[in-house]
């Protein structure tokens, strides 16, 4: 279900890196492992404590704990620095692509374009897919999986609990699906409306002298607000 958010047209862009994606993936994959055996050792210490087991097997299992927590937090940040190295070197290729596109169409099609647009697409456009690939896309495939690695962890202990939280875990991921099927046009409506001011008022930004020249700085800017509203 998580896969409706996938999108193709950005999955083409990670061609030649895909491999450092799934090594990323891999890696969150085994963080949430150790995080399942994290709260197992846990839930084993508190019922060490509480039957008055001896203090060797205390502190073997407190050992345990120490252990998973550090080996989580050392895989999570290797799993960002590769997630996002990966991110940055497609950034680098979709600019340089946008580059070559924009010399190749000429100044004729650079001067119909307003500039606003242009720059939002090449700067913050480009700049805000760091989130997609760096945190999105390796964390959606983790958020897919590692329910079902908890229910076939506990599933052996305890089957109705492991079933309740295998259908929570799920009902988690179709509740943003169901609720982007309810807004998705609306949401679509304010993007291109944020989109259009963003570029109207960078160019307003970029053109402020001549405007001023003019004289048109005020009325410019009152009509900035008036859209904003």
């Amino acid at each position: 279900m998580a896969l409706m958010y996938f999108d193709r047209r950005l999955w083409q862009l990670t061609r030649g890196l895909r491999g450092r994606i799934l090594l990323a993936i891999a890696i969150g994959l085994a963080a949430s492992a150790f995080g399942i055996a994290r709260f197992a050792l846990l839930g084993a210490l508190l019922a060490r404590v509480f039957t008055g087991a001896g203090a060797a097997a205390i502190a073997l299992t407190a050992l345990g704990v120490a252990l998973a927590v550090l080996l989580r937090g050392l895989l999570d940040h290797s799993r960002t620095i590769i997630a996002h190295r990966t991110a940055s070197r497609v950034q680098e290729d979709l600019r340089g692509r946008l580059y070559d596109k924009i010399a190749e169409l000429g100044p004729a099609w650079f001067a119909g374009e307003r500039t606003g647009g242009v720059m939002l697409s090449l700067v913050d456009g480009v700049e805000q897919l760091q989130t997609f690939f760096g945190q999105y896309l390796p964390q959606l495939s983790i958020a897919a999986l590692t329910p079902l690695a908890i229910f076939a962890f506990i599933v052996w202990w305890d089957a109705p609990v492991a079933t309740v939280m295998l259908i929570a875990a799920l009902i988690t991921l179709a509740a943003p699906i169901a609720w982007n099927k309810v807004e998705g046009g609306r949401g679509r409506v304010r993007h291109e409306a944020m989109k259009g001011f963003g570029s109207e008022f960078l160019g307003a930004v970029q053109g402020l002298p001549t405007l001023k020249a003019f004289g048109q700085s005020t009325t410019y800017g009152k009509r900035l607000a008036e859209r904003a509203r």
